[in-house]
């Protein structure tokens, strides 16, 4: 059984004072907890203090995950046992295509408002949709302009593996209004992250994460692809018994 902590936990875990052992006591004894290259990624493109924060993050990684770490073969995730600075050392090898990934990410651009315009979505209350709801209602909206694309076959357009599936759903679901990220010159690098951090949570029991935009989106995801992992705030993990 595994767990998946999002970025922003370890974060917490740094530099906010949450307690680990405070995560563990809410879950099943059995639980691992595992790490991927999203999380190496986004320690990467730290700019500010990158030395200190490396060895930081390193530790904070080793410590959780006992360097548990999830690789995708197709779309099975696999558990594998490798040090944070290992994965570093095989990223900057592939540095150049990490790089036209992230320039792609950057500057990808499209007028969301206007799509929102056009398709009828009433940004008002597009949020409150539920994980099952919002597919539905972005069906019907498609039906309504006569489209004969639904989202499904949008999201296929994309590819049909499980993680072109997963970031083309926060894509599209973010071009929709969908708990749209906040813009600005990362987001669409961002959001490329929390598809990332999803798709490898999807071979665990548990994703945590204290970003309620990718949480969601991250439950629509999971709906579609018929994924059983819980996606959980840090407040409703804790509203859960104490196992251990």
């Amino acid at each position: 059984m595994n767990a998946y902590l999002d970025n922003n936990i370890f974060v917490s875990i740094e530099e906010r004072g949450l307690d680990f052992n405070e995560i563990k006591k809410h879950l099943p004894d059995n639980v691992q907890f595992v790490y991927s290259y999203v999380h190496i990624q986004e320690l990467l493109e730290s700019k500010s203090d990158f030395i200190s924060l490396k060895r930081r993050r390193i530790d904070t990684l080793s410590k959780t995950t006992n360097f548990n770490y999830v690789i995708s073969n197709d779309d099975t995730i696999e558990v594998i046992n490798i040090p944070p600075d290992e994965v570093i050392k095989m990223i900057k090898e592939y540095s150049t295509i990490f790089n036209t990934t992230r320039f792609y990410a950057s500057n990808y651009s499209i007028d969301r408002d206007k799509f929102m315009l056009v398709l009828g979505v009433d940004k008002n209350k597009i949020n409150n949709y539920s994980s099952k709801d919002v597919i539905d209602h972005i069906n019907f909206l498609l039906k309504k302009q006569g489209e004969i694309l639904d989202f499904k076959n949008i999201i296929h357009l994309s590819g049909t593996n499980l993680h072109e599936m997963i970031s083309s759903i926060f894509n599209f679901l973010d071009i929709v209004g969908y708990w749209r990220d906040s813009p600005t010159d990362k987001s669409n690098l961002a959001r490329m992250y929390d598809a990332g951090h999803t798709f490898f949570a999807s071979g665990c029991e548990y994703f945590i994460s204290e970003d309620k935009r990718a949480r969601n989106k991250a439950k629509v995801a999971y709906e579609f692809c018929n994924v059983k992992t819980k996606v959980l705030s840090l407040e409703e993990l804790f509203s859960l018994p104490v196992l251990n």
